[in-house]
C-alpha cells in the first residue's frame, strides 16, 4: 500500500477537476481500480502510472517518488506498536493461564473455563484494529465461536444460537465499508 502515491493521485484528479469516473475513464480503467489506487489498497501498474500522467498533465517521476521521511517514522511507529500489542498480548495470555488453573483447581471449572484462551487471539485483534484504525482485522468469528460455546454449554442454547454465525458476512462487509468511507474523500 502506497498512501503516499494515494494522495498525490487525489491531489492530481483534483486539481483536473475530475470526478473519479471521469478520471478513470481518461485512464482507460474503471471507477473501482481509480478508487482502490486512491486509498492506497492497490498500486498502479508502470504502464498505467505512464497513463496517469498523461491525464494529469505531470511527469511520471512525480508519481513515483517516495517520501523518504514518512516510512522511517511509519517504522518506528510501527516497531513501537508491535511491542505494545506483544507486551498486552502477552499479558492478557498469562491472565488466562492463571485464570484457567484458578477456575480448575478452585472451583474444578476446567471444561468452561479453556475458553478463555479463545479470547487471546480476540484481544489480539483489537490491538490491532486500534493500530491499524480498520475493524476488519477484529477476530469476529472466533468472538462469535466462544459466545455459540459459552451459551451453549451453560444454558444449552446450541439450536437457536447458531443463527450468530450468520452475521460473520454481514459485519466483514460493514466493516470494509466502514473503513472505505471514513477513507474516502469524494
Amino acid at each position: 500500500m502506497n498512501f503516499n502515491l494515494a494522495d498525490r493521485l487525489i491531489a492530481l484528479r483534483r486539481k483536473m477537476n475530475y470526478t473519479q469516473e471521469e478520471a478513470a475513464n481518461l485512464i482507460g480503467v474503471n471507477k473501482d481500480t481509480l478508487f482502490l489506487w486512491e486509498i492506497g489498497e492497490k498500486t498502479p501498474s508502470s504502464d498505467e502510472i505512464e497513463k496517469i500522467a498523461k491525464v494529469y498533465h505531470c511527469d511520471e517521476a512525480e508519481l513515483k517518488v517516495k517520501d523518504d521521511k514518512k516510512p522511517s517514522k511509519n517504522k518506528n511507529n510501527k516497531k513501537k506498536n508491535d511491542f505494545i500489542m506483544w507486551l498486552t498480548t502477552s499479558f492478557f495470555s498469562l491472565l488466562c493461564v492463571t485464570a484457567f488453573l484458578w477456575l480448575g483447581f478452585g472451583y474444578n471449572l476446567w471444561h468452561p473455563a479453556w475458553l478463555l484462551f479463545l479470547l487471546i487471539p480476540v484481544v489480539a485483534s483489537i490491538g490491532k484494529c486500534i493500530v491499524s484504525k480498520s475493524a476488519k482485522y477484529f477476530c469476529y468469528p472466533i468472538l462469535l465461536v466462544v459466545v455459540y460455546l459459552y451459551f451453549g454449554f451453560s444454558l444449552e442454547l446450541w439450536h437457536p444460537l447458531w443463527i450468530i454465525f450468520l452475521t460473520i458476512p454481514a459485519y466483514y462487509v460493514l466493516a470494509k465499508g466502514i473503513s472505505i468511507l471514513l477513507r474516502k474523500d469524494d
